[in-house]
């Protein structure tokens, strides 16, 4: 029998939610601390991704969601 589940039907191991959420808020908590205003606004549309990504992670882990 093949294995047929699609990704949303297997569970993401909370250490890579946590690592992965917390390397992109670094990232952008970083990038809002050190890059000029200029280089940031450059940015920006990058840092919202990977933001809303490591938000998306972490809704990944509620149970609710698996459903």
């Amino acid at each position: 029998m093949a294995y047929d589940k699609g990704p949303q039907d297997i569970p993401i191991p909370d250490a890579v939610v946590h690592e992965a959420e917390a390397a992109a808020l670094d990232t952008v908590s970083f990038a809002r601390r050190h890059l000029p205003p200029e280089w940031f606004a450059v940015m920006e549309t990058v840092l919202k991704r990977q933001e809303d990504a490591a938000k998306a992670l972490n809704r990944a882990q509620d149970p609710r969601a698996l459903k």
